[in-house]
C-alpha cells in the first residue's frame, strides 16, 4: 500500500500528456505527409501516456476485499470503500473511452487526403479526451486522498502480542504508550488529542531472546453505542474489536480529563461486555495529581486496579510485568489474519 505512485489530478495528467506530444514532429519531404505522420504520433502518445499513468494508478490500489479487516474497516470509515471503488471504476472506464477515441481517430486520420481534415479530427480529439479527463477530477482528488491515509497506514504485525489502550479522552492513554513503548506521540492537554491509532512496541530481553509486545494507542471513546459513535471513536472500536489480544483500560479518577468518574465507569461497563474475552488491564492514571482521589476509587471497586503516573513513572514497572504475563500466557499457536498490508497489492475488480 506503501507504493501507490503519486495521483495526479486531472489537469496535471492532461499537461503531462499533450506537453509530451507537443514535442513530436515526425520528418518527411512532403508536407502532407509529415503533419499526417506528425499528428497520428503525437494521438498514439497521448492515448498511451494517459493509458500508462491511469492503468498504474488503477493497478497500484490494494484489493479491500483481501485486506484485514481492521485495515479495511479504517478506510471505510474515513472514506466508504464503496466510492473507492466507484472512482477506480470511472477511471478505467475513461481510460478505455480515451483509448477507443484516439483509435478511431487514427483511422480517420489514415484515410484523409488533407491536411485540414487532419488537423480538425487532432483538435476533435483533443477536446474529447480534455473533457473525458476532466469529468474525473473529483475522483482523482478522492482517490489521491486515499493514497496519503494508504501510506501512512501503520505497520501491525500479526504474529506479535497487541495491547490496545483505550478510555476516554484525555486520559493520559498517549502519555501512557510514550513511557510504555517505542513510539512517541504528541501529548497536548487538552480533549481528542489521539485522532489516529500509533503503535508503539515494548521489548525486553530475556536471555538470548527479545520479547516484544505491540502497543496500540486509539483515540477516546466516549460512553454511548458504537452505532452513536463518530469517526475517530469508529477507529478505537475497530481497534479492540480486530487487534486487541489483552486491554488497557485508563480511568481517570482526579477527573481533570474532564468527564466525571460516573461517566468513564459506564465506558468500562460497556468495554467489558463487548470484549468480555479479551483479558483487561485496569489503570488509574494521573495518581500524582490526585492519589487520594484514586485510592478512594479504589474501595468502591472489586477489580484490581493499578495506580500510574506516567509524569512521575509510578506504576509503570508493575504494569509491564502484568503485560508480559499476559503475552507469556498467550496462546502462540493462535494464528491471526494477516496484518502484512503489502501483500495485499493486487488490482482491485
Amino acid at each position: 500500500m506503501k507504493n501507490i505512485p503519486t495521483i495526479l489530478l486531472a489537469q496535471e495528467l492532461l499537461d503531462f500528456a499533450f506537453h509530451r506530444a507537443s514535442k513530436i514532429t515526425v520528418d518527411d519531404k512532403k508536407p502532407y505527409f509529415r503533419i499526417k505522420k506528425t499528428e497520428t504520433s503525437k494521438i498514439k502518445s497521448v492515448s498511451d501516456l494517459l493509458d500508462s499513468k491511469l492503468l498504474k494508478m488503477i493497478r497500484s490500489f490494494p484489493s479491500f476485499d483481501n485486506l484485514h479487516p481492521f485495515a479495511a474497516e479504517m478506510m471505510d470509515i474515513q472514506f466508504s470503500i464503496d466510492q473507492i471503488r466507484i472512482s477506480l471504476g470511472r477511471a478505467d472506464g475513461i481510460r478505455k473511452s480515451i483509448r477507443s477515441i484516439c483509435g478511431k481517430a487514427l483511422v480517420r486520420i489514415k484515410r484523409s487526403r488533407n491536411t485540414e481534415e487532419i488537423k480538425s479530427i487532432s483538435r476533435s480529439v483533443y477536446g474529447r479526451v480534455s473533457s473525458l479527463v476532466g469529468n474525473i477530477d473529483d475522483a482523482l482528488v478522492l482517490l489521491s486522498e486515499v493514497r496519503e491515509v494508504l501510506r501512512k497506514m501503520p505497520d501491525i504485525a500479526s504474529d506479535v502480542f497487541t495491547v490496545v489502550v483505550a478510555g476516554f479522552p484525555n486520559v493520559g492513554k498517549s502519555a501512557l504508550v510514550n513511557e510504555l513503548s517505542t513510539a512517541a506521540p504528541e501529548i497536548a492537554h487538552y480533549p481528542f488529542t489521539t485522532h489516529d491509532v500509533i503503535v508503539g512496541h515494548l521489548m525486553r530481553k530475556v536471555r538470548r531472546f527479545t520479547e516484544r509486545i505491540q502497543i496500540i494507542d486509539t483515540p477516546g471513546i466516549l460512553e454511548r453505542p458504537p452505532e452513536e459513535h463518530n469517526d475517530f471513536e469508529k477507529r478505537a472500536f475497530s481497534a479492540l474489536k480486530y487487534l486487541a489480544h489483552a486491554i488497557i483500560f485508563v480511568m481517570d479518577a482526579s477527573e481533570y480529563c474532564g468527564y466525571p468518574l460516573k461517566r468513564q465507569e459506564k465506558l468500562l461497563d460497556a468495554v467489558e461486555n463487548y470484549f468480555g474475552e479479551v483479558p483487561l488491564i485496569h489503570v488509574v492514571s494521573k495518581t500524582d495529581v490526585e492519589k487520594d482521589r484514586s485510592e478512594l476509587f479504589l474501595t468502591k471497586r472489586k477489580e484490581k486496579w493499578l495506580l500510574v503516573s506516567s509524569f512521575e513513572k509510578i506504576g509503570l514497572d508493575e504494569l509491564k510485568e502484568n503485560l508480559f504475563d499476559l503475552r507469556n500466557e498467550f496462546n502462540s499457536g493462535i494464528q491471526c489474519p494477516s496484518m502484512n498490508f503489502d501483500d495485499d497489492l493486487k488490482y482491485m475488480t
